[in-house]
């Protein structure tokens, strides 16, 4: 999973209802599905283009915002959060949904940056999931301002990051308890996964009032839909 080196890791959390979506696309550097969401399993995804997008609600995260940094969290599994998600590739789109787990967010006006991660149990399918991207400019364009609410439309295109990132975005899923028919005595945990990173993804930050309890099940019902269609060919294999 990525590693996001945040600094001030949480902020106040906004006056207004407020959710926030960071979507990223571009041309993965490093990927492997292992579990076949995109196609058959074990697949290389390394040069394939992707577009992520997650949304988290802000309303249930926390925090203290200091100095140019505005991040907030759920201080770690077991806080409330609700992430949604979504990984398109090849035509092919991964969807999920996430109430428990762990979730931050946030920009820094500091080092013109934006980050969001969220990572937990797919409600959908019942695997461990996980996304996040930190981007940082190189300090030209675009200048984040910091408002109340995270209410701002940010896009982040062209730019370099700074040398201390090695990649600024990475996904994962994984089937964590299968049975493992080449260990011994036929037992233990087989474990697969689908993961991938990306250098300098353009990016887009937008903020929005949180859906309404009856929008978040339609979501729910579609989404389910789409994620036990990329779920059982892999089951069935």
């Amino acid at each position: 999973m990525i590693c996001l080196i945040l600094g001030a890791m949480f902020a106040l959390p906004g006056a207004a209802q407020t959710s926030a979506t960071l979507t990223t696309s571009g041309t993965m550097s490093l990927g492997y599905d292992g579990i076949g969401l995109f196609g058959a399993p074990d697949a290389s995804l390394s040069g394939t283009e992707f577009t992520l997008s997650i949304t988290l609600d802000l309303t249930r995260l926390s925090g203290t915002r200091t100095g140019g940094e505005n991040w907030v969290g759920n201080n770690g599994y077991g806080n409330p959060m609700f992430a949604t998600g979504a990984l398109t590739v090849a035509g092919r789109t991964y969807s999920w949904l996430i109430d428990s787990g762990s979730a931050y967010a946030g920009l820094s006006s500091n080092r013109d940056a934006v980050g969001m991660d969220a990572s937990g149990k797919n409600m959908l399918d019942g695997y461990n999931v996980g996304a996040g991207a930190f981007i940082q400019t190189d300090g030209t364009t675009p200048r984040v301002v910091l408002g109340t609410d995270f209410a701002q439309t940010l896009v982040f295109d062209d730019y370099t990051l700074t040398p201390l990132r090695d990649h600024a975005l990475a996904f994962y899923a994984t089937i964590p308890y299968i049975p493992c028919e080449g260990c011994p005595g036929a037992s233990g945990p087989e474990v697969f996964s689908t993961w991938f990173q990306a250098d300098n993804p353009r990016a887009v930050w937008t903020a929005s009032p949180v859906p309404e309890p009856a929008t978040w099940g339609m979501l729910v019902l579609g989404a389910g839909v789409v994620g036990l269609a990329r779920r059982r060919p892999f089951l069935n294999a």
